[in-house]
């Protein structure tokens, strides 16, 4: 019950600070894989959702989506070898499942 309670609370905190809203109104998923998008919008939001300029860095991610502008932002803090890769593909892959932190 005691990690239970943990994960309770943890959900709380992240919904009432608005970092994560959940998979819908009433389904959290906290087993849940997390998908480059949704890391990217959790990061954005930390940082008081800056503002950002569309592009179309990547075919994969067009303008107006949920995970945009958390993507375009996260990319600009990246260093310039990472982005020249991911530009090399030529795709963000947002839907694609977070492998490893850096």
């Amino acid at each position: 019950m005691r990690g239970e309670a943990r994960r309770l609370e943890s959900i709380i905190l992240c919904a009432v600070d608005g970092l994560m809203t959940g998979l819908n109104d009433t389904t959290f998923g906290p087993g849940q894989s997390l998908a480059r998008a949704q890391f990217a919008v959790i990061l954005h939001r930390m940082n008081n959702t800056p503002e950002v300029a569309y592009t179309t860095k990547f075919p994969d991610v067009p303008d107006g989506m949920w995970f945009t502008n958390a993507i375009l932002w996260a990319m600009r803090l990246l260093p310039a070898k990472i982005t020249a890769r991911e530009l090399t593909r030529r795709a963000m892959l947002p839907a694609q499942n977070v492998q490893r932190l850096l």
